[in-house]
């Protein structure tokens, strides 16, 4: 393959096809090549999920993964949920340690090294159609900023996002507390987006509502923590379980309680064993 044209200044020019199977066996570094050459040539919006991914993981640079993923966050067409979902996370992360927009870290690690904060359109996606949320991007708590991120990803489709951002709304992390919010974000995870933790924590809710500032009612949880366990949750079954077996909110029926119980004990083992632990039966 030819090598591509410089510019006039000398840098050299984008190359506009991929390598081949060769160079990329001889150059693991032109994996993110790949990813620049389809997220900017192409525009595919996964694409630019993946070299976000590529410079976290990879890379090792979380200030320009986080650009990256903040472009693909808020394209103007087909924003990325993914993105704005790992984008949550990291300005959680930033925000466990305290840090403030004007500086965080460059590696998990931290390093001590500070840096400028993360723009909201990257250089090298400035050609792309984009539209920063102005009340996220103008955020200077790390903690705020997170809980906007979550809801947007949530908003967008990624059921694991409603989960966290349903938590924040009724823990009040990084925004006021809302159960209304909360419960409309779990709603969205587990029944549009099939997310097992979701139903989980709809569950929960409606289970211990008082600590919410709700009535507690085990007849609306049931059937949201059964959802939950059917989708693999097994503390869900585990709950469920229990909840036949004292005939909290459902009937008491032994046959249920034995069945939700066998299932509780089959994913924590089939867990475990993923984990590399062996459980007794």
């Amino acid at each position: 393959m030819s090598e591509p044209d410089a510019h006039l200044d000398g840098t050299p020019a984008m190359r506009t096809d991929p390598p081949t199977r060769a160079e990329k066996i001889a150059n693991p570094q032109l994996s993110r090549e790949d990813f620049e050459w389809a997220c900017y040539e192409q525009k595919k919006a996964e694409a630019c999920y993946s070299l976000g991914e590529w410079w976290q993981l990879v890379g090792n640079d979380y200030v320009k993964a986080a650009e990256v993923y903040d472009a693909n966050c808020f394209r103007a067409k087909n924003a990325n949920a993914n993105s704005c979902h790992k984008l949550a996370r990291l300005y959680q992360f930033w925000a466990t340690r305290g840090e403030v927009l004007k500086g965080p870290p460059t590696t998990m690690a931290g390093a001590g090294k500070r840096v400028k904060a993360p723009s909201t359109i990257s250089k090298e996606l400035e050609g792309m159609p984009a539209s920063a949320d102005a009340s996220i991007s103008q955020m200077t708590d790390p903690r705020a900023r997170s809980a906007a991120l979550y809801a947007r990803a949530c908003a967008l489709g990624n059921g694991a996002a409603c989960g966290v951002g349903g938590k924040m709304a009724l823990s009040g992390f990084g925004r006021d507390k809302s159960v209304s919010d909360a419960t409309s974000m779990f709603a969205k995870g587990c029944d549009d987006c099939g997310d097992a933790q979701s139903c989980f924590l709809m569950g929960t809710t409606h289970l211990k509502g008082k600590r919410h500032g709700i009535a507690s009612d085990a007849t609306k949880a049931y059937p949201w923590l059964e959802k939950a366990c059917l989708r693999g949750h097994a503390n869900a079954c585990q709950v469920v379980a229990v909840m036949h077996k004292k005939g909290h909110g459902v009937p008491a029926d032994e046959k249920k309680f034995l069945f939700y119980k066998q299932m509780t004990h089959d994913l924590v083992k089939k867990m475990g064993e993923k984990m590399g632990a062996t459980i007794v039966d």
